[in-house]
């Protein structure tokens, strides 16, 4: 099972899927994913996207993905590569391994029990 990325949104430049950055060598900034295995669901996962010029302002890169220069298609390619990486035999096993690149909206998680 491949997972695929369903839908993406950024607070801070929207849409992301067009904004255009004063010099795509300086971009620095975090969005969500929604990633499932078809159209019926997913989960969210953040993801941060710096650049290289970028890096030396960060304490944690964790979850990120740094390009040389900021392009869409770049962090399609990016995070398309990801999910090729993260192929599973069920939902679980695939989550297991997002959770190790991208923040996974139930890292953590714990059932509740009274």
């Amino acid at each position: 099972m491949t997972p695929i990325i369903l839908s993406f949104d950024c607070t801070d430049y929207d849409p992301i899927d067009s904004w255009e950055f004063h010099d795509p060598k300086y971009v620095d900034f975090w969005m969500n994913f929604t990633i499932g295995l078809d159209q019926s669901g997913g989960n969210d996962f953040q993801l941060h996207v710096v650049t290289s010029e970028m890096t030396q302002n960060n304490t944690s890169l964790n979850n990120a993905i740094i390009l040389d220069c900021y392009s869409w298609d770049a962090v399609l390619l990016k995070v398309n590569e990801i999910l090729d990486q993260c192929c599973g035999d069920n939902w679980e096993e695939i989550c297991s391994k997002l959770s190790k690149r991208m923040a996974w909206e139930y890292e953590n998680y714990q059932p509740y029990s009274s």
